[in-house]
């Protein structure tokens, strides 16, 4: 009996040492900080490969590839460029949120200097403005 009570009292005292609480604090900060990024996930080292839509740039092509991550739109276009559009969302729509309703095989369209994405789907156009809540009123 006595000698589980002083097998006890030295795992008590393994973790009350501040050396080895400041210790393991350390470790995991220096794995979380330094090793963590370089096991990034599949779909965050691919997002990486996506620009950012600016506002002076004219879009349009055929997509070959859009999935979504974290609500952002990432797009690949036929002629090999690859784009990540904003949250965007139009409620005239059954679904509104562009990362949803963007679907391989739809052409798009943007002007240069113009926040208004183009989606056509067989003969119908919808659009999006791009960053923005559009017809939520309805």
């Amino acid at each position: 009996m006595n000698n589980e009570r002083t097998s006890g009292l030295k795992g008590e005292k393994f973790f009350s040492n501040p050396i080895i609480i400041i210790s393991a604090i350390i470790i995991a900060v220096f794995l979380f900080f330094f090793i963590s990024p370089k096991f990034l996930s599949i779909t965050q080292k691919e997002n990486m490969e996506y620009s950012d839509i600016d506002k002076t740039m004219s879009i349009a092509g055929k997509v070959i590839k859009v999935y979504e991550d974290k609500g952002f739109t990432f797009v690949t276009l036929a002629d090999s460029l690859k784009i990540w559009l904003p949250h965007s969302r139009n409620y005239d729509y059954d679904y509104p949120y562009l990362n949803g309703f963007m679907l391989k095989g739809d052409s798009i369209e943007k002007a240069s200097n113009n926040d208004t994405l183009k989606i056509f789907r067989k003969s119908k156009q919808y659009y999006f403005v791009l960053g923005k809540f559009i017809n939520q009123s309805k």
